[in-house]
């Protein structure tokens, strides 16, 4: 009997640990995407508005050479 409890023992502390370190790396790596995806958002939109800007620029010229 004895000898099955600290096998018990072991196991639940092992699973204990592992389910920790799980957890952390968990909340770690989501951190991670968050910051990628608001990282990629913020360029997205810089990217997005410069285009914005270059096609009313060219547009502008357009329109300046029609006259």
């Amino acid at each position: 009997m004895a000898v099955a409890d600290v096998a018990f023992k072991a196991l639940t502390a092992g699973l204990g640990v592992a389910t920790l370190y799980l957890a952390g790396t968990f909340s770690v790596n989501v951190y991670r995407g968050l910051s990628w995806h608001s990282e990629q958002s913020k360029w997205f939109i810089k990217l997005f508005i410069g285009f914005n800007v270059a096609d009313e620029v060219l547009r502008a010229k357009m329109m300046i050479t029609r006259s």
